[in-house]
């Protein structure tokens, strides 16, 4: 066997674990015999273990050709049909507003009034009702704007939308898109992605509610799937090669996924506001990070939409470590080891198991934004 040790992700790291799972799936594609585990060496580091010798320079520029298949797009006009697609969406939150206002404003006048509850609502019913078609006419007009995105995206690994939280007849339009040709290793891989992004079974305000590993939904201009499309068009052989086997990637001004800790930049004791300075990210780690979703998919619950990985009704991110090189399936069971979400996972059953170690992090909120906090490893 041969073996190709990538120094430049970090296991022990919420965006070089996915990263690592991504570069595995990817590996795959090329060689379905890959093998995968994890080597200690001033961090824990991801090792591919193949039959066949490792070309570096070649497979770097191969993988950075298929990152940018992936975020490829079929039409030329994708940037005005974002424009439309935002701006249906602009004229829906006024809207919302104003009927609330209204609303409340005539359950006063007929209280005012005198008027029972059922005539009060009939009242506040009457008096919001023009608005209301307006809503209605706004919605079908974002719906329609999303679907033609969506369509002129064409298919791929992130191109329902700019964001996951689109309407469920886009999500199946794509996965049946998917099923209807040839089952290909790129259609193999879609159909991977899009459960692992949401599903249709769980919606918030009729909309796909996107998986817990989604931290670009919209807030603070981060768009997780536009994101990645524009992440994954640019990148170059030179950064893939400097991600995988360098302690120092090749860093540029972009948005990120935010799946690292350090994307999280307070204000506080800094002498500069750190949101308003622009921001260098590891592209192939992120790039890689989102394919790296395949192997977490998305787990509909009572109340809301779960992953593997994360502890039922919690927000806790565990994953593991293992020592014995193992194939993709068997990885997806092990990231799906109900064992690891318990409060103290027992680490002697683990380590009979070939798990050397397992990391958790937490997920949270703030600003209406997500982050993941630093890592506990054990």
């Amino acid at each position: 066997m041969h073996d190709l040790v990538c120094i430049g992700l970090e296991g022990t790291h919420p965006l070089g674990m996915l990263a690592s799972l991504g570069l595995f799936r990817l590996l795959v594609m090329r060689d379905p015999e890959i093998r995968m585990s994890w080597i200690r060496d001033q961090g824990w580091h991801p090792v591919f273990h193949a039959s066949n010798p490792w070309e570096v320079e070649a497979l770097a520029g191969e993988l950075a050709a298929m990152a940018r298949d992936l975020g490829a797009v079929k039409a030329a006009d994708i940037a005005a049909r974002q424009r439309t697609a935002r701006e249906a969406k602009a004229k829906l939150k006024p809207l919302v507003e104003r009927i609330k206002q209204r609303s409340a404003q005539a359950l006063l006048d007929a209280k005012a009034l005198g008027l029972k509850p059922s005539e009060a609502k009939a009242h506040a019913r009457a008096a919001t009702g023009e608005l209301e078609a307006q809503l209605l006419s706004a919605r079908s007009e974002h719906e329609a704007s999303q679907s033609l995105l969506a369509d002129a995206l064409g298919q791929g690994i992130a191109h329902l939308g700019d964001i996951i939280g689109v309407q469920p007849e886009v999500f199946r339009a794509k996965a049946l898109a998917a099923l209807a040709g040839p089952l290909t290793e790129e259609s193999r891989l879609i159909l991977e992605c899009l459960p692992a992004q949401a599903s249709d079974g769980c919606l918030e305000n009729d909309r796909l509610a996107p998986t817990p590993y989604s931290f670009g939904n919209g807030a603070g201009g981060q768009c997780l799937l536009k994101d990645f499309r524009t992440l994954a068009a640019g990148l170059t052989p030179e950064e893939m090669a400097a991600g995988l086997f360098s302690t120092t990637p090749l860093l540029k001004e972009a948005t990120s996924l935010n799946w690292d800790p350090q994307d999280q930049r307070s204000y506080a004791l800094q002498w500069r506001n750190p949101e308003s300075e622009a921001k260098r990210v590891n592209v192939v780690a992120n790039v890689l990070a989102f394919v790296g979703l395949a192997l977490l998919p998305a787990v509909p619950g009572p109340r809301r939409l779960g992953a593997v990985g994360f502890g039922a009704g919690t927000s806790n991110w565990t994953w593991p470590l293992w020592q014995p090189p193992l194939p993709l399936d068997t990885v997806r069971s092990l990231l799906a080891d109900a064992s690891l979400q318990c409060a103290s996972p027992d680490t002697a059953q683990l380590s009979a198991r070939g798990i050397a170690a397992h990391c958790r992090t937490k997920r949270f909120s703030l600003n209406k934004r997500f982050f993941f906090a630093p890592v506990e490893t054990r």
